[in-house]
């Protein structure tokens, strides 16, 4: 007989019978594992986890059944197999609740025997290939969760700055509307333009452009509160959503980022950039198109242009 690619733990009390299993499988299995009680069986199954267990049932101490179940607790999915001279019903019945696979009755005769522990084995390895091939899908299907989680975020994130971008700014503000239309809850949409960046592209390059862009977006967005959203609008120019807020709470907190911003010196490849922006708000208090107040938080931004820069402006 070919050698079954099993690992296999026999318990029973009686050294005649455990010598004959022995003799019967030794060089039949992968490896056997011997023991003559329930404790010995126990330290042996938790060190070496073998694929089935054979057992008898009427033991000293710990029978058969108890066994079972502590096995049954360490791992969940090992073939068990009793081995008994007993068919009382409710043996068998306490037996089946376990979740036994097969009787074998004594006195064993061989070639029935091994026969059932082909069959054990066949069920084994096609248990192990179906759980990997579970497995296997599951880990797939996980990585492409996760990847089509990427490709979702980069398709809403502004590369350069890590903050939303146009697209997913619209999602944003279109959810606030519906809000509106739910609750009457006010928002604003403030548009900050940072001044004479020209210069800066100019004068230092475009790497240090890029850089002061990245540098304020980290800026705005630790300052702003928690369920705020800020997006680069193209260019130099930001935009942020404000939730649940009113023109006056809007230009306390722009003014906050403005002022904040004056006052940062972003230091670059050993020299120092100094930078303002220009704020322009526009508060939804009133259905609308999504666009026309923006536009009015883009005015606004060019009357504060007009008024020297470095400014926040609110359409009223």
């Amino acid at each position: 007989m070919k050698e079954l690619p099993i690992s296999i733990l026999c318990v029973e009390d009686e050294h005649i019978i455990l010598q004959s299993l022995k003799d019967m499988l030794e060089d039949k299995v992968r490896n056997l594992y011997l023991a003559m009680n329930a404790q010995e069986a126990i330290e042996l199954f938790k060190k070496h986890k073998p694929d089935l267990v054979i057992t008898d049932i009427k033991m000293p101490g710990m029978d058969g059944l108890e066994l079972l179940r502590e096995i049954k607790k360490i791992k969940r999915d090992t073939k068990l197999v009793i081995l008994t001279a007993f068919g009382k019903k409710n043996y068998l019945m306490d037996a089946i609740t376990i979740g036994v696979d097969k009787f074998i009755l004594k006195p064993i005769e061989e070639d029935s025997y091994l026969k059932e522990l082909q069959d054990l084995s066949n069920s084994i390895r096609l248990e192990k290939q179906l759980r990997l091939e579970e497995e296997r899908r599951k880990k797939a299907q996980q990585e492409l969760e996760e990847a089509n989680k990427r490709l979702s975020k980069l398709a809403r994130t502004d590369p350069l700055t890590g903050l939303s971008n146009r697209r997913d700014i619209y999602e944003k503000i279109e959810y606030e509307i519906r809000r509106f239309e739910r609750n009457n809850e006010t928002f604003a949409i403030v548009i900050g333009d940072i001044d004479d960046f020209k210069d800066v592209n100019d004068n230092l390059g475009h790497d240090a452009g890029d850089f002061v862009l990245f540098s304020l977006a980290h800026q705005i967005r630790s300052i702003l509160r928690k369920q705020d959203v800020v997006g680069r609008w193209g260019g130099e120019e930001f935009i942020m959503m404000l939730p649940n807020t009113h023109l006056k709470g809007a230009k306390i907190i722009t003014e906050k980022i403005r002022k904040a911003i004056e006052e940062k010196v972003i230091h670059y490849q050993g020299k120092e950039i100094s930078i303002t922006l220009t704020f322009g708000i526009a508060v939804f208090d009133e259905m609308q198109p999504m666009n026309d107040c923006i536009k009015k938080a883009d005015i606004a931004l060019y009357e504060g242009k007009k008024k020297g820069k470095n400014c926040v402006v609110g359409s009223g």
